[in-house]
């Protein structure tokens, strides 16, 4: 995934699903200079520093 569209998934008003590995993650926030997410698993409540990259939408 590219930053632009981790901005518009956050700013968005409907949910999307976001997947790391086969995680599904909740994208709380980016820091766009080192290309880091910061996303909290859904399956077990756990947060993480990922990178931007490597999350991918359901559909993609």
């Amino acid at each position: 995934m590219d930053i632009s569209r981790a901005k518009n998934i956050i700013n968005s008003n409907v949910e999307i699903e976001v997947f790391y590995n086969d995680d599904s993650v909740w994208i709380k926030n980016l820091d766009e200079s080192s290309g880091i997410a910061h996303v909290e698993s859904l399956r077990n409540n756990t947060d993480m520093e990922v990178p931007i990259s490597d999350l991918r939408e359901i559909n993609s």
